[in-house]
C-alpha cells in the first residue's frame, strides 16, 4: 500500500510538469532554447534598473539641483534600449 501511495502522489504532483514537458519541450527543445535565451536581456534590464535605483537616491541626496524626473527618464529609456538589442 505504500508504493501505491507514493506513486500516486508522485503522478499527480509531477503529472502536469511531465505533460507539458513532453507536450513541448520535447518536441521541439530549440524553441524553447531560444525563449530562453531571449529573456536574458530582459532580466539583465531588471537588474540595472534595480541597481540604478539606489545610485538615483544618492544622487538626489547629494545633488538637489538634480531634476528626479529626467533621471528617471533616462533610466527607463536605458532600460528600453537594452531590452531592444
Amino acid at each position: 500500500m505504500t508504493l501505491a501511495v507514493f506513486f500516486g502522489c508522485t503522478f499527480i504532483a509531477f503529472g502536469p510538469a511531465f505533460g507539458l514537458f513532453i507536450f513541448t519541450i520535447a518536441r521541439d527543445p530549440l524553441r524553447i532554447i531560444i525563449l530562453i535565451a531571449g529573456h536574458i536581456s530582459t532580466r539583465t534590464s531588471a537588474v540595472v534598473g534595480s541597481l540604478e535605483s539606489p545610485v538615483l537616491v544618492l544622487v538626489l541626496l547629494n545633488d538637489r539641483s538634480t531634476n528626479i524626473v529626467s533621471l528617471t527618464v533616462t533610466t527607463h529609456h536605458r532600460q528600453e534600449l537594452i531590452q531592444n538589442q
